[in-house]
């Protein structure tokens, strides 16, 4: 086969007919370059292998051409045979500028509802993009999905701290091998993710670290961060949005590009790290060889999604597809259509455990495009990323626990709180010791919201946001674009992707709405 290969990203690799970016991690070893084109070639060959690594890779033989993606997506890859030629790219833009393709209007629907295209759908009708865990194979006219990551049975076991405590060390150990002693600028929000990040790579005497957190001074995180970073005598830069808001950000080519590249549309472009992001950048803070480390997505992962009804024989594929809905694709009240398309698109399950199929799904579907995607918008000002929380050892290590020990991320908090950040001096005071006031008034809120309607209860949400959506979005407005409102006017992010539909794809407020409804 002869394809026309488009690899824009400078870090992609090439030995022969094999390309390749990223790494592989497995008992042997690490493996990149030559080491990991090699590596590829036999896990292509043998897929029940068990590796870890942010990668993908493209192989060209003579009657197929192979393509492979880690776990979660962190290197998206995109294909059409459009024209009876394979096109192959790691931006979709690269792809769909050649020529003309119509708009896959269910992916448009789900992109719309939730900031993310489902399964292997792009917004282009017939530009196909790999999907986290799967090697795809085309062969003439055929393709073959086959997902290595898929959900088989499980043995669950009851785990111990000291159980984790061995994984996020080895995963740790790794990963500094990984860094070689480059800077690293961990994102930090003071949450449980990022702060476990800090502290392994703190505990592991990696000392080539700095933070950075950002928004309004109202952000209630930012004096948890500072905090941590004080204690632990880390340097701490703190971006403060009310200084570095640009007001012309709409008629900045600069922007156009940015949503484009991070979107690759698949995915929501995100403005929450474009202005951090091109801050660190432009006044130099972080050298541009540093890697940046965000906490993705230590709460997922451990079971901080996970619902009650996950657990009981209430699980059936139509209350996992409303939990969907409900929960994912909440933009709008007008969800006509999704139950189906949604319904239609979810995988075969090997496994009978029901919470996995959930996890599965997130994982593949809104995490890796839609959370984890977020890195591509410090991708787009030269930083490199990593993602240590998503190592496949972890994920293993995870999939094994009983629901009770997943369930509000018991096992993962516990740790953390009582072997990790107890002994560094880290825990906020309202994780180890919330007042009874503080636990009074988040049940009062509770209650509440379940017996007031969304109508009244909206009269109580507060539409400024620390992060400048507002602000930016009413500069959309301004411009001319007339927005369909979400069903609760600071869904911020529901504001974004009709942007994109209107700017990338020149889609009207009917056009969007039409969509929408129908």
């Amino acid at each position: 086969m002869n394809p026309i290969i488009e690899l824009n990203s400078n870090s992609w690799y090439k030995d022969n007919n094999i390309y390749v970016t990223g790494f592989i991690i497995d008992k042997s070893g690490i493996f990149t370059k030559e080491g990991l084109c090699n590596r590829v070639v036999d896990f292509v060959n043998n897929p029940n292998q068990s590796i870890s690594g942010e990668f993908s890779c493209i192989i060209v033989e003579e009657n197929q051409i192979i393509f492979l993606s880690d776990i979660i997506r962190s290197k998206p890859l995109f294909y059409t045979t459009k024209g009876n030629r394979l096109h192959i790219s790691d931006e979709c833009y690269s792809i769909k500028s050649k020529q003309n393709y119509d708009l896959d209007k269910q992916a448009v629907k789900t992109f719309l509802h939730s900031g993310f295209t489902h399964n292997n759908l792009t917004l282009n009708s017939n530009i196909l993009q790999v999907e986290a865990g799967t090697i795809v194979t085309l062969q003439n006219s055929k393709k073959e999905i086959f997902d290595y990551s898929r959900l088989q049975d499980v043995v669950l076991q009851h785990a111990k701290p000291e159980d984790l405590l061995a994984v996020l060390s080895e995963v740790f150990d790794d990963y500094i091998k990984i860094l070689n002693g480059k800077r690293v600028a961990i994102s930090l929000s003071g949450g449980y993710d990022s702060r476990l990040v800090l502290a392994m790579l703190h505990l592991k005497k990696y000392d080539n670290i700095s933070c950075f957190s950002h928004g309004r001074p109202t952000l209630s995180e930012l004096k948890n961060a500072e905090f941590i970073t004080q204690k632990l005598g880390i340097n701490w830069h703190y971006i403060n949005y009310d200084n570095i808001f640009d007001s012309n950000i709409l008629t900045n080519d600069d922007f156009h590009n940015y949503c484009r590249y991070v979107s690759n549309d698949a995915s929501m472009f995100f403005l929450k790290q474009f202005f951090p992001a091109s801050y660190l950048e432009r006044k130099k803070i972080i050298h541009s060889n540093a890697i940046i480390i965000a906490g993705h997505t230590g709460d997922v992962l451990s079971g901080g999604h996970l619902k009650t009804f996950m657990n009981t024989s209430s699980f059936t594929q139509d209350s996992f597809v409303n939990h969907l809905i409900n929960n994912h694709y909440i933009f709008y009240s007008n969800q006509k259509h999704l139950l189906k398309i949604l319904s239609s698109s979810l995988p075969e399950y090997d496994s009978i455990i029901p919470w996995l199929k959930y996890e599965s799904w997130e994982r593949k579907n809104r995490q890796a495009k839609f959370i984890v995607n977020s890195n591509r918008a410090y991708n787009y000002f030269g930083y490199e990323t990593l993602i240590p929380l998503w190592d496949n050892r972890l994920v293993e290590f995870f999939k094994k626990l009983p629901f009770e020990q997943k369930s509000n991320c018991q096992l993962y908090r516990h740790t953390l709180k009582k072997f990790v950040f107890k002994p560094l001096g880290i825990n906020s005071l309202q994780e180890t010791n919330p007042s009874s006031t503080q636990l009074g008034m988040q049940r009062i809120k509770e209650q509440i919201k379940k017996i007031l309607p969304k109508t009244v209860m909206n009269q109580f949400i507060k539409y400024a946001d620390p992060y400048f959506y507002k602000e930016a979005i009413d500069l959309m407005a301004l411009s001319g674009f007339d927005f369909i409102m979400p069903r609760q006017k600071n869904i911020w992010n529901a504001y974004l992707p009709q942007w994109y539909m209107h700017k990338e794809f020149n889609q009207s407020h009917s056009d969007i709405k039409g969509i929408i409804e129908n």
